[in-house]
């Protein structure tokens, strides 16, 4: 009986610890010519449990025939190619013109990434070191 006991106070101190894993979320931002992107992660601990990207390209110098011809250029496929590493974890793509700006919103499924690719993230403050490091600007809140 003592061991059932403390077996259930164990699995007790399990659910509540993992109950309590603290949610931290992190946006980063870079600017590249007339593009404008923003990473939206959420960290639980030092585990990223969600993903979302917005691109924004301002192309207020075009006319409206090039425009035309823009928006029928199918950027999602083109952004997952360019991040091959997260290529299975692409979910919900959209991409819809803005007067003469195209915006691309898209979101990644950590649990769809392949393990090396999600080792390659590390924790909140690794992956904010990185990306900062190649010209981002990241927020933690």
């Amino acid at each position: 009986m003592k061991k059932v006991g403390h077996l259930l106070v164990a699995l007790m101190l399990v659910v509540l610890l993992a109950g309590c894993t603290k949610t931290t979320k992190m946006t980063c931002n870079i600017k590249q010519g007339t593009v404008d992107l923003d990473y939206n992660l959420e960290f639980k601990g030092n585990m990223i449990s969600k993903m979302s990207l917005k691109y924004v390209m301002d192309l207020s110098s075009y006319t409206d025939s090039q425009m035309e011809l823009v928006e029928k250029q199918d950027f999602c496929s083109e952004i997952k190619k360019s991040m091959s590493q997260y290529e299975q974890g692409f979910e919900n793509c959209n991409q819809k013109r803005d007067g003469k700006k195209i915006v691309i919103y898209t979101d990644i499924n950590p649990d769809k990434i392949t393990d090396s690719a999600l080792d390659k993230m590390g924790s909140i403050e690794e992956t904010k070191t990185e990306l900062e490091k190649i010209g981002y600007k990241c927020t933690i809140k």
